[in-house]
């Protein structure tokens, strides 16, 4: 046999038996699908799912509880400690802003760059600007 022709007839021996293998399965399946309801195997798919989303759900960071332990430990009434006190709480927001924009297209039609983020709060969040200011932006081209 041709060197050149070898790999094409290998080729085509592989398809046919995919093929097969593939319509076996189908029989099989076909065969057996009485026997095992399609309502309690959509039951496994919907649990699959509705565990993964629980899942990315439990390990979001919210910024409550930290925010609370913030407002309970950094004590004072002086505008320096209250200053403290709102910039890292800006900043714990600032980064759920981040993380929320990075897994929802919503977040991210809303805030698409560093600079919407920047805006869209005015002159509350200028901390916002001396942050992003401090790390490499990954949307301006170097």
């Amino acid at each position: 046999m041709s060197p050149l022709l070898s790999p094409s007839f290998s080729s085509s021996l592989q398809r046919a038996y995919h093929l097969r293998l593939f319509e076996d399965i189908c029989v099989f399946f076909f065969t057996y699908a009485d026997y095992i309801p399609i309502t309690f195997m959509l039951g496994f798919y919907v649990t699959a799912v509705f565990n993964r989303w629980h899942d990315v759900f439990d390990n979001l960071g919210w910024i409550d509880s930290p925010a609370l332990l913030i407002a309970t430990y950094v004590r004072g009434t002086s505008e320096e400690a209250r200053n403290v006190r709102r910039n890292i709480i800006r900043y714990m927001v600032l980064v759920q802003a981040l993380v929320f924009r990075d897994i929802s297209t919503a977040v991210q039609k809303r805030f698409p760059t560093m600079d919407h983020l920047v805006t869209s709060g005015g002159e509350s969040y200028l901390l916002v600007l001396t942050a992003t200011e401090k790390f490499h932006r990954p949307d301006d081209a170097e």
